[in-house]
Parts: C-alpha cells; structure tokens; sequence
C-alpha cells in the first residue's frame, strides 16, 4: 500500500438511527388537513413521504392537523404505522372525531386484512366522552371480538392548568376517562421554537404512544414490560394551548409528581433541559390510590394484555378440534413453559402458573364444549420510589486512638 501523504477527507458510514420497525401495533385515529382520503379506512404508512401520497397527492399540506403531526413525527422515529382519516368534511379543523362505527370497523380491518393486531390505539386531542367510551369498549377484549389494547388520549387543557410562575396545577389537571386500559397523557410537546416562542408542538400522546413503541422494540422479545415513564426524550419543553394562548410548564420534578399521582403521564425537565418522560400509573389512578390494583401501572396492563393476546394467536386453530385431555394438558404445559419464560426475562415475579380448574369447568360448560383456562401472574412492577437513609455514627473515631 502507498504511504498517504498529504490531505484527505470522506464521508463515514452515518450512525443516526433508522426509523424503527416495530412488533407492536401502533394506530393512530384523526383528521388529515383538508382532505377525506380514504375516510375511515385503516392505512398502513411506512414513511412520510407515504402518507403525503395517500392523503395529500404527495404535496405538504398548507396546514397540519393532528392526523398529520402524528405522521410527521411518528414516522421519523417509527416504520409501519397504522393511520385512520376522520375527515369527512374535508374540512381544515380538528372537529371532526372518530366514531363508534370508525374505531370498531377500523380496529377489525387491521385483524381481518394484516397479520398485526392493534396493540397502542392513539386518538389525539379528543375529549368526546361517546368516542373515549368506545375507544375503552374496543380496548378491554372486543378488538375483532378478542383482543385488548392500551389506548393514550391526552388530557383537557385549561387555562388554569399553569400558575404565573410556570408551575403545574395538579387539581385542574385530570384524565378524560378513568379506565384502566387507557394512559392519560398531558401537555403539549415543544418541538421548535424562536426566541423563547414556541412556533410548533403537538399533543403529549403523540410522542408518549411513540416512545412506548422504541422501548417495547428494545425489549427482550418485544415484550412491553418496561413502563413508558423516565424514558430520555429529545424535546424542548412542554406547553398547553387554550384558545390563542400558549403557556410553557417548566415541569419541575416535584411539581410533576404531584401531577402524575392523579392517573397522569406527562414530561420531566431534570435539569440542562434534559427531558423525560414521567409517571408509570394509567388512568385509573387518583391521588395515588386505584380500585383494582391490576391496573395501578402502565406495564402492568400492558403484559397481562400481551399474554391475553398470545393465547389467542397462539391457540385460534384449535377451535372445533377434538379437545382430548393430551391436548388440554398440552395447553397448561405450554402456556406454563411460556409464563415461565416470562419470568426469566424478568416481567413476572414469584411462581407464575397455568390452572385448568374444576372450579371453572363443571361438567355442563364441558358438555357444551367450553374450557376455561388461568394463568396466575405477578407483573414486576416499576421501581416507583427509591430511597436511602444514611446514619451518622462517632463509632469510626476510635480508630485514632486505637494501638
């Protein structure tokens, strides 16, 4: 090889992560500025540059609704993500919603026409009581009439939300439904911003239902076992928007506790504006207390329902086959290994099992053709709170007048 002399430069092999693509089924629900493309209809988008062409003959738009921010940051950071248009109207407002019909039709398309099953279900903004109370109906086992879900929805905004000093007010800031299945999110995320102004952001669900989807893709087999809080996240702050107004929260780690305790996950500022997300609970938490504990923690909604979900998948064909009692046993034996194996990576603690129970199945449910199985779990739960106590003791001076 000839000696290098002189000097020289190139372009490296870049290191900036690609769009990830994911197991998790991520669909997000809204209007499409100006445009009813394909209205009410699931697409599957696999970049930006995708979703110009299905709703907006490959142009950007003049404006941007939700649907179209979600796009637009959703698919920097995600390859393969599920979109449904509401805008019936073609209108270039954000009035329109999703309905019953949308959200159920829409939700059994996926199943019916891919191999994905929705699993984060997004409707941004929306504060519909009727189109939240479908949103839970579909999430809690009727997705195609069997599967479960976790749906993020973002949370009211009011002006009273942040004080003159910037800070959270914990007591006007609620979840728009109490439903364990759902993640409440609240804020709006600074993305750019001008000399202190902010010039975009956009709804907290967007970005949380993202990062729960890059942290379920770094989990050992894709399992969501991780919760969506303290997660670093590249944002420059966060900001409610009533009408005309727009408030920056400074999102001071205390203050946002005070947030998160009432069934909210929202945005911490932990000093030389590094961000993260914050809060672990779902919706049904407030003032730290929850009804059913299954449904204290994000993570733990979201194993229970993977584990509901596999079953389906992985036992669908055996439907209307003679259920002998090897293949009874089969599916405790199966179901037990894969429970086990949950537990070795972590996502379940003490001795999970799988019981075929008398108690559940009496000799008429089984001459009708009806088996029930249980499969006992205990999700590991986040390490919420930390803390450790130091006691001063003299006992060490000794030493200097030890001989």
């Amino acid at each position: 090889m000839a000696e290098k002399y002189g000097i020289n430069a190139k372009v490296l092999k870049g290191d900036a992560q690609a769009p990830v693509t994911p197991t998790t089924c991520l669909v997000y629900f809204g209007c499409a500025y100006s445009s009813a493309a394909e209205l009410g209809i699931p697409k599957k988008i696999y970049s930006y540059k995708e979703y110009l062409d299905t709703y907006h003959e490959g142009t950007e738009p003049s404006g941007h609704l939700l649907l179209d921010h979600a796009a637009e940051y959703a698919l920097a950071n995600i390859s393969g993500i599920w979109f449904v248009n509401c805008n019936a109207s073609e209108g270039a407002s954000d009035t329109a919603n999703a309905s019953a019909t949308y959200i159920e039709n829409a939700l059994s398309y996926i199943c019916l026409n891919s191999s994905d099953v929705p699993n984060i279900i997004c409707i941004p903004g929306t504060q519909d009581s009727t189109v939240l109370t479908n949103l839970v109906g579909q999430c809690k086992g009727n997705i195609n009439g069997q599967y479960h879900a976790q749906g993020i929805v973002d949370c009211a905004q009011t002006a009273d939300q942040i004080d003159t000093s910037g800070n959270p007010v914990s007591a006007q800031i609620t979840a728009p439904n109490t439903d364990g299945c759902l993640i409440a999110a609240w804020g709006n995320v600074v993305l750019e911003e001008s000399e202190g102004t902010v010039t975009k952001h956009i709804p907290a669900s967007i970005v949380l239902s993202v990062k729960r989807i890059e942290q379920d893709a770094e989990n050992v087999n894709n399992v969501p076992y991780r919760s969506v809080g303290n997660l670093r996240i590249s944002i420059k702050g966060v900001c409610t928007k009533v009408a005309s107004t727009i408030k920056k929260c400074t999102c001071k780690q205390h203050k946002m506790n005070e947030v998160v305790e009432n069934g909210i996950i929202s945005f911490v500022n932990k000093g030389n504006n590094r961000w993260y997300t914050w809060g672990d609970h779902t919706a049904a938490v407030t003032a730290g207390t929850v009804d059913d504990e299954t449904y204290r923690f994000d993570s733990t909604v979201a194993v229970l329902y993977h584990i509901l979900n596999r079953f389906i998948d992985k036992w669908g064909a055996s439907i209307d086959s003679p259920m002998s009692l090897g293949l009874r046993d089969c599916i405790v034996s199966e179901e037990q290994d894969y429970l086990n194996g949950l537990k070795a990576l972590g996502c379940l603690v003490g001795n999970p099992r799988c019981e075929f129970r008398p108690v559940d199945n009496s000799s008429d449910t089984i001459g009708k053709g009806q088996f029930f199985f249980t499969n006992i779990a205990t999700v590991v739960p986040p390490a919420k709170y930390l803390e450790l106590g130091i006691q001063y003791t003299d006992a060490g001076l000794e030493a200097y007048i030890e001989v």
